[in-house]
This record gives structure tokens, C-alpha cells and sequence, in this order.
């Protein structure tokens, strides 16, 4: 997979709780896996808010995701 914002070829890294997550060298992008985030959030309704609080921040850009 390319990376979404610069083209580069991703590799995977492996995080200290075994996941296998998607990586750009280049500008340090990360990408998840579908399902993936929810193993870095203490409960479902805890990254609910976080996601919901981070859209109202967020820009949009011209990247869709590839699956």
C-alpha cells in the first residue's frame, strides 16, 4: 500500500500490543486496518468521543481511503 499522503511504500510495524500497523518512512503517516484503533481506546464510548471531538478539528483533504 502507498502511503495516502506522500506516495511512499508503507511498511508494517508492530506495536508493543502486537499489532501489525501500517507506517510511512517518509512522513510518518499511520494507517489503520479496519477495527484496528478501537485496541488503543479503554472502550467503544471512549474513542466514540474522541473520533466525534476530532472530526470537529480535522481538515479535509483531497485522501480516500483505498478500500
Amino acid at each position: 500500500m502507498n502511503c495516502p499522503e506522500c506516495s511512499q511504500e508503507m511498511t508494517q510495524r508492530r506495536t508493543n500490543i502486537g499489532l501489525d500497523l501500517d507506517t510511512c518512512p517518509q512522513c510518518a503517516s499511520v494507517w489503520f486496518d479496519k477495527g484496528e484503533i478501537f485496541s488503543f481506546a479503554t472502550s467503544p464510548q471512549s474513542m466514540g468521543r474522541a473520533v466525534a471531538e476530532a472530526r470537529t478539528r480535522a481538515l479535509q483533504t483531497k485522501y480516500v481511503s483505498p478500500v
